[in-house]
């Protein structure tokens, strides 16, 4: 694939009962790429732990995330926001650094409260990535990221370029500005 960073991870069986852990401290991805995967973590880790899960997440997403946690019945506060620096790590990164706003959550349930099994749709995915045959090395996108010539495509008039495409033609077919009809 294109991109050839390398990547740790481990696989683990999502139906073989794990031991309870007290609280969980994490940064998971922010779901921009893999939609979807950074509630797939809050969901595991509140499988996990025994008393609080404690998890940055981009602070466009807090109405979603609070009502994810309604849903499975669990308690979910902001607790900070504060402001998140990133710096260019991957060569899908377009910019050196981004600054994003970012909203600390803890999520805490009721005693003897448990979820229901994983969905379909979780377990899919959760399986895509930990396939042993997967030949790619990044990590999977969503729906709304295909892959078209020339990069992810963003908007309607092609790479972002002011007015369209360069040379100052149209972004999809039409007359460019040298032979606009008079």
């Amino acid at each position: 694939g294109e991109h050839k960073e390398k990547m740790e991870y481990e696989e683990w069986d999502m139906s073989v009962s794990l031991p309870k852990i007290d609280t969980v401290i994490m940064n998971p991805p922010f779901g921009t790429r893999t939609q979807g995967i950074d509630m797939i973590f809050v969901e595991t880790a509140i499988r996990l732990t025994s008393h609080a899960v404690y998890s940055l997440h981009k602070t466009s997403t807090r109405k979603h995330i609070l009502k994810r946690a309604a849903q499975w019945g669990v308690e979910a506060e902001v607790i900070a926001e504060m402001r998140f620096d990133i710096p260019q790590m991957y060569k899908f990164h377009r910019k050196k650094s981004v600054d994003i706003e970012v909203d600390v959550f803890r999520f805490t349930k009721p005693q003897n409260f448990t979820l229901p099994p994983l969905d379909t749709s979780t377990v899919a995915l959760l399986s895509s990535l930990t396939a042993p045959n997967s030949s790619s090395s990044s990590p999977p996108r969503s729906d709304r990221h295909k892959r078209h010539a020339g990069g992810v495509r963003r908007g309607r008039r092609g790479r972002g370029v002011r007015g369209g495409r360069r040379g100052g033609g149209r972004a999809r077919g039409g007359r460019g500005k040298k032979n606009k009809r008079r």
